[in-house]
């Protein structure tokens, strides 16, 4: 493969003066690459400059969200984006990022097949945590404070001191054969539309599906971090859109709905797999829907409330449905009998909120308990009736869901 070979998207939604850094870097270095803009219905004229650079540009192209509704995020324009492209391998590289020299042929040395490779992130200090994934220097906060030639020479001593070094891990932005991207089915866009928590999805999906994860620590970019779904383009860093709370936390609780657990990372940010069982809840008492709000997405198999109180239910599937694209009715049933479930979790409302944060702490760490136990038993862990089955890996069963 060539460097040519490599398709460039660039999500774009209200970023305009990110973006046109982000587009001049890789231009300065890559004219023959197609990049293709994904603008998601931009207001602040990012779409009308997109339109006049198309017409001096024959390897740009350029898509318009014209629908005037909610923004389709990262989730669905990822996938648009493998579709579309014409190269076989493909990366996506974000609105608010700077390439260095030599930034997709340090990407791309370390490419095989079933291989996804990202680069390595220089952020601005006293935004995010540190993280061994990244690394975070006083090259500029806001885009017109940006100190490029620093930038540049610490990049160039960089890649010095960190050619062909690799280590474990994975983080945007990727580099992927577009075979591979649609083999691994994407971004979950019922799940995580528009955003956030996509990508921790399918990173876990890829380290269990046998995927080479590798961060190239001589493949550098520069990452202004949360320019677009957030909206600190325009709001100022730390000041999220209104609309993006609500949906990170319908897609943190569709994360928890799909795998029993919240994501994990080592130190070099590979995500740790874990095995997920079938996982119902029993629950008795159930008095108040905020219950249900508490402890209903930790149950992979659903939950399941005795039939006088399914009034209680109800008002919880009123409340939150509208919140999520998956059918909640399914995942809330009337209990009759015991559930043909691999691991049935029986508690009870008052015994729960009593024992507080000792509770949700059995919660968070179940699927490690259930490593524990064996075949058809029976335990008690405090207030928790734990009931096995057969306990089934349903792992590798989600790597396309």
């Amino acid at each position: 493969m060539n460097v040519t070979d490599i398709s460039i998207m660039i999500p774009s939604y209200n970023t305009l003066n990110y973006l046109l850094m982000a587009y001049r870097s890789l231009r300065k270095y890559y004219p023959n690459n197609e990049i293709f803009i994904f603008d998601d219905g931009s207001t602040d004229g990012s779409w009308e400059w997109c339109v006049e650079q198309k017409l001096i540009d024959d390897n740009l192209r350029v898509w318009h969200r014209e629908d005037g509704g909610k923004v389709y995020g990262h989730t669905k324009t990822y996938n648009m984006g493998a579709k579309a492209c014409r190269g076989p391998l493909y990366t996506i590289f974000h609105s608010d990022m700077i390439a260095h020299r030599n930034y997709l042929e340090n990407m791309l040395k370390h490419w095989k097949p079933k291989t996804v490779v990202c680069a390595t992130r220089v952020e601005p200090e006293g935004i995010y945590p540190p993280g061994k994934e990244k690394i975070l220097k006083p090259f500029g906060v806001e885009y017109f404070e940006f100190r490029d030639k620093e930038f540049a020479e610490f990049c160039e001593q960089e890649m010095v001191e960190q050619s062909e070094k690799t280590t474990r891990g994975i983080f945007a932005p990727w580099l992927i054969s577009k075979e591979d991207y649609l083999e691994t089915g994407g971004m979950h866009e019922t799940f995580y539309s528009p955003y956030p928590e996509e990508d921790g999805d399918w990173f876990l999906r890829l380290a269990i599906g046998g995927y080479n994860l590798i961060q190239s620590r001589d493949a550098l970019c520069y990452h202004w971090i949360s320019r677009g779904h957030r909206s600190w383009a325009t709001n100022g860093v730390g000041h999220d859109d209104p609309d993006f709370k609500f949906y990170q936390l319908r897609a943190r609780r569709n994360y928890l709905r799909k795998w029993g657990r919240w994501m994990k990372f080592d130190e070099w940010h590979h995500p740790i797999a874990q095995k997920v069982y079938d996982v119902a809840f029993v629950l008795r008492d159930v008095t108040t829907p905020a219950f249900l709000h508490m402890v209903e997405p930790w149950a992979t198999g659903g939950i399941f409330v005795p039939v006088e109180q399914m009034h209680i239910a109800e008002e919880y599937l009123k409340s939150e449905q509208p919140t999520t694209n998956i059918d909640l009715s399914k995942r809330i049933q009337p209990f009759d009998m015991t559930p043909p479930h691999d691991v049935v979790l029986e508690f009870s409302e008052k015994d729960f909120v009593q024992n507080g944060q000792e509770s949700m702490t059995v919660l968070n760490n179940l699927n490690e308990m259930l490593g524990q136990v064996e075949n058809n038993g029976t335990y008690e862990y405090g207030i928790f009736k734990l009931t096995t089955n057969t306990l089934t890996d349903l792992a590798p069963t989600l790597i396309k869901v």
